[in-house]
């Protein structure tokens, strides 16, 4: 879906929009980009059987890129240009195929130079991850 086809209602920042054009690892994840502004983002995956892992899991790879796009999103609408200075992430229950999983994220300290950004990945009604990360802002290439 191209940036301007979203559903009226949701907000996505211009410099998300842009960056979105050519991002085509949404295309391949099969991300969607619902919300980004302000510091916050959301993105939902409706996972497929080729991210599923061995015993039927959306494997952990997968909700790691998911919730990192929701991180990148947030963090580019509060610093610009911006890239990953750290992530980690906790599992906390497996979300089963065919599951629609949603990454919510939200800027938890931002100075204009660093940002600090929680994530949260609900699959079913629970919370099957939590990603915290640190942006830290960059000059864009001319």
């Amino acid at each position: 879906m191209r940036p301007d086809d979203r559903p009226t209602g949701r907000h996505i920042d211009p410099v998300i929009k842009e960056l979105m054009l050519g991002e085509s690892s949404l295309e391949w994840f099969g991300f969607e980009i619902l919300e980004a502004t302000g510091g916050s983002a959301t993105v939902t995956l409706v996972a497929r059987d080729g991210q599923l892992n061995g015993a039927g899991v959306v494997h952990g790879g997968i909700v790691f890129a998911l919730a990192d796009q929701a991180f990148a999103a947030a963090a580019l609408t509060v610093l610009g240009a911006a890239v990953t200075g750290d992530a980690a992430i906790q599992y906390l229950a497996p979300s089963g195929g065919e599951s629609v999983l949603t990454a919510q994220a939200r800027t938890s300290y931002c100075d204009g130079r660093r940002a600090v950004i929680d994530v949260d990945v609900v699959a079913d009604d629970r919370i099957v991850a939590l990603y915290r990360g640190t942006a830290r802002a960059v000059r864009r290439p001319r």
